[in-house]
């Protein structure tokens, strides 16, 4: 046997090795829904409130970003039954003002259209519960979205592997087929 047989055989195997692909365990039921990202943050502390502010997506795709507000006290106690509004460029012709909503326990939410864009806001949430009134300011950077290309590595990844594979069965074969003929000859 020629000894060129084996080395065009395992030259053509190894782009067939590509990297494993581990999946996501092995329950093969719907997908759980995908929860909104809700990364860019803002906090803010006073002696009688603590403040988290998260810029996310709203629910339906088409409305505006939502601005979830999680409020405590100095005790680290959800506070439910405060007004909390939240303003952006306080005292300019270009200001918005929103109040937010209750929706659980210490949460609030509102629609933010002026936080649509990616960029950097300064806001001041007013926060009032009884007697209790306090000013706190908030920096928000909103990213840029993601590059699309990056959802699709992993794909095109696949595609070089497939290509590269099936050339090197051409290439094997290619080989055969003119080892063949020399041995005709």
């Amino acid at each position: 046997m020629n000894p060129l047989i084996p080395v065009l055989c395992l030259l053509a195997a190894l782009p067939l090795a590509g990297p494993a692909r581990a999946h996501e365990g092995h329950d093969h039921a719907e997908p759980p829904p995908v929860v909104a990202d809700w990364a860019p943050r803002a906090a803010a502390r006073s002696e009688l409130f603590d403040l988290v502010l998260a810029w996310g997506p709203a629910a339906d795709s088409a409305a505006p970003p939502e601005v979830r507000l999680w409020l405590d006290g100095a005790d680290n106690r959800p506070i439910s039954d405060a007004r909390i509004q939240l303003e952006l460029n306080a005292g300019q012709p270009d200001a918005w003002q929103a109040e937010a909503r209750p929706v659980g326990a210490g949460a609030y939410v509102l629609s933010a259209p002026p936080l649509a864009r990616p960029g950097s806001y300064a806001l001041t949430a007013t926060v009032t519960r009884g007697d209790d009134l306090d000013l706190l300011p908030l920096q928000l950077v909103v990213p840029a979205p993601a590059q699309a290309e990056a959802e699709h590595l992993p794909a095109l990844n696949a595609a070089w592997w497939s290509a590269a594979g099936l050339a090197g069965l051409l290439a094997l074969g290619a080989g055969l087929v003119w080892q063949q003929r020399r041995r005709a000859r």
